[in-house]
């Protein structure tokens, strides 16, 4: 007898590892959560630095580029972080193919839409052009 033909699918399968990109995601999930610390660490002592909260000092202070820089990087690491973690719950919890393809592709075009609003506003912000 052949004895492929007689294994089962499972144990054809087994010790073959995963057939996706978990290891990836998981990875580049726990490397934005890293670089998200020194970064709300930083926002958070610079603005709290502040001597006053007025609008004109909060715009001063975001026009400086040292900070412009650490806004955009906070900002565009946040989102894909979030990214990250919205598809990680609609891959574990969207079970039609159909529905989770659509819904991950709504996903990744509403932060691609944020991340570029986002982005945009801040440069606004950084060359004056209120």
């Amino acid at each position: 007898m052949n004895e492929t033909i007689m294994r089962s699918d499972l144990s054809k399968a087994r010790g073959l590892g995963s057939a996706k990109h978990g290891v990836e995601h998981f990875i580049s999930h726990r490397v934005c959560s890293f670089a998200l610390v020194p970064l709300i660490l930083w926002f958070m002592y610079s603005f709290t630095s502040l001597s006053s909260y007025t609008y004109f000092e909060m715009i001063n202070w975001m026009q400086q580029p040292w900070n412009m820089i650490g806004m955009v990087l906070l900002v565009t690491v946040f989102i894909y972080h979030n990214y990250l973690s919205m598809q990680l719950v609609l891959e574990d919890y969207v079970h039609h193919p159909f529905w989770k393809l659509m819904s991950l592709m709504i996903l990744k075009f509403v932060m691609v839409i944020v991340a570029i609003f986002g982005v945009y506003s801040l440069l606004k912000i950084a060359f004056g052009n209120m």
